[in-house]
């Protein structure tokens, strides 16, 4: 995996933030709240408990993918110093949670099944945490403490027992484990890993969750979004590490089906309308209010990212983008620290409590952002999005971007073969010299020094139609409308500082025609008759702290 570095863009701003402000403060030393939770003087008073103990696996996992992008000794330093914490508390039989001895939540106990859980939740964090720092110098133990939670995962499901009693949402809690168990597999040779994660899936299966028929994403046990989308990447590395094509056929139907139906114009996965928050809403509902949970933004962004990995497709970049820059960067505060558990296209930005998942997992994915931008297949480069960032490489040297007003500048310090992700929200003005446009993908068979991509951003209006029938007559109708203008979605604060709804008179032949981009990207509304509406991009819009407001779906009576 190669990472980039950042340049001065606004999403390395955030990234940067989210670094100093969340991951340095979270965990700092033992007396951290995160770690707390797992020395025996609290874990043995622990004889119920939540997901708490997720977050130490998590703030490892951010903090292995801060390092790939500054490999700096001061995160070397945190990150064993957290290792080195974890294997002190590990018992003997390779446990490593937050749960006394005598807890029935323990996933060891013989009552495990029959109470609320999240124990194995929270080793899959563990597990999917030493992963990404094993091979990090002064990480050794991470790689055991890793092993000593494998074999014991071995011994307790290596019969008839199924993790899956024990994960709640239908066992898609403990599935989870699909990830880390096929990552073992593939890195450490270990064939045993891989079988019992199969056999995991079929437990799955059995108990009734559906993932070999042919359903919508929310008849899937309880449709829990973000578990769902996450065993499902599990689901795409356990087919990788057997060979199993069945399986990524599964994660690919799955993965059209949350595109088409389930998510937001932000890419964010929505659902929560009348039912539990966090799962998806049947295929054909909709509400321009509909929740979206933090964790599953993230989620879906680094699943879709793997499909590229995985296939070379570029319509999974369609969605990384779309995801990244308006779904993800739209639930951080500015203070870099704090996170919406919920975002919504039309509501109130509201900061989530101390131990929310999604203050941890907003954080995983702000790091993670730097694998989004450069891959290889084959040997070639490949730059994914347009951003400002700069990577040194074995194989290519140094290769930089750099953003301008209209466009953007490559630089190699060696010829290369190059090829350029082009998004469907971008335009190209021409094609530059000793280049040819293959379908998304701009073609350099030999590029050297450097050359300017001009291009302009978009402007596309999406239009959305509710409607409910009954008996053959339409009860319900009512019609919206939301811009994008690049890969940034745009919103409205409340309407005359009041108002957070607004009925819109469009020609419904060329919306667009009302829109334009103003300077310092702005959006501007003009409609005779009435004062100008101001969008700016849904990110920022309302100023990014909590109690702002943000409109993306407009209503509109058509003209």
């Amino acid at each position: 995996m190669i990472s980039v570095q950042f340049g001065k863009s606004e999403l390395g701003e955030v990234v940067r933030l989210s670094e100093e402000a969340r991951l340095k403060q979270f965990i700092r030393d033992e007396n951290s709240e995160p770690l707390k939770l797992f020395h025996a003087s609290q874990k043995d008073q622990c004889s119920t408990g939540d997901w708490y103990g997720e977050h130490a696996g998590k703030w490892l996992m951010a903090a292995g993918l801060t390092f790939r992008s500054n490999p700096s000794e001061d995160w070397r330093e945190r990150i064993a110093y957290v290792v080195k914490y974890l294997a002190d508390q590990q018992e003997e039989s390779g446990y490593l949670g937050t749960y006394s001895a005598e807890s029935s939540a323990r996933f060891t106990h013989e009552d495990a099944d029959n109470v609320r859980t999240w124990d194995l939740w929270i080793h899959a964090w563990l597990l999917l945490g030493l992963l990404e720092v094993e091979e990090i110098a002064g990480c050794e133990q991470a790689r055991i403490c890793a092993q000593k939670i494998g074999e014991l995962l071995l011994t307790t499901f290596g019969g008839e027992r199924s993790p899956v009693r024990q994960g709640n949402h239908e066992g898609l809690s403990s599935l989870v484990l699909l990830e880390p168990l096929a990552l073992m597999a593939v890195r450490w040779g270990d064939k045993r890993y891989s079988e019992l994660a199969e056999r995991f899936f079929d437990q799955a299966v059995d108990s009734g969750l559906k993932f070999l028929d042919d359903v919508d994403a929310s008849k899937v046990g309880t449709g829990k979004s973000y578990q769902l989308l996450w065993c499902l990447k599990g689901l795409l590395e356990l087919g990788m590490a057997t060979g199993r094509k069945d399986l990524l056929d599964i994660v690919e139907r799955f993965w059209k089906n949350v595109r088409d139906f389930h998510l937001t114009p932000m890419g964010g996965p929505w659902g929560g309308i009348a039912t539990h928050k966090e799962v998806f809403n049947p295929a054909d509902f909709f509400d321009p209010c509909g929740l979206v949970e933090t964790c599953s933004s993230v989620t879906w962004m680094i699943f879709s990212r793997r499909l590229f990995e995985v296939t070379g497709e570029p319509h999974y970049l369609v969605e990384v983008e779309k995801t990244l820059y308006n779904s993800v960067l739209g639930a951080v505060d500015a203070n870099g620290a704090d996170w919406c558990y919920f975002t919504f296209p039309n509501g109130r930005r509201n900061n989530t409590y101390h131990w929310a998942c999604c203050k941890s997992s907003g954080a995983i994915g702000l790091a993670y952002a730097a694998q989004c931008f450069l891959a290889e297949f084959d040997g070639a480069c490949f730059l994914t999005g347009f951003e400002d960032f700069s990577v040194e490489t074995p194989s290519w040297g140094r290769v930089e971007m750099v953003l301008g007003g209209d466009g953007a500048k490559i630089l190699v310090d060696q010829s290369m073969a190059l090829n350029l992700f082009i998004s469907p929200t971008i335009e190209l003005e021409s094609v530059p010299d000793g280049a040819t446009l293959d379908g998304p993908w701009l073609r350099f068979a030999d590029i050297s020094g450097s050359v300017e991509i001009r291009f302009r951003q978009k402007l596309n209006i999406e239009q959305k139609v509710h409607s409910v029938d009954h008996h053959g007559q339409e009860i319900v109708r009512e019609e919206y409308v939301c811009a994008q203008v690049g890969k940034y979605v745009y919103a409205a604060e409340k309407f005359e500082g009041y108002r957070t709804q607004e009925t819109l008179r469009l020609p419904q032949l060329a919306p667009e025609s009302v829109f334009r981009v103003v300077e310092g990207g702005l959006l501007e509304l003009r409609q005779a008759g009435r004062d100008v509406i101001k969008m700016t991009p849904y990110w920022k819009c309302g100023g990014r702290h909590d109690g702002a407001w943000r409109t993306t779906w407009l209503q509109v009576a058509w003209q």
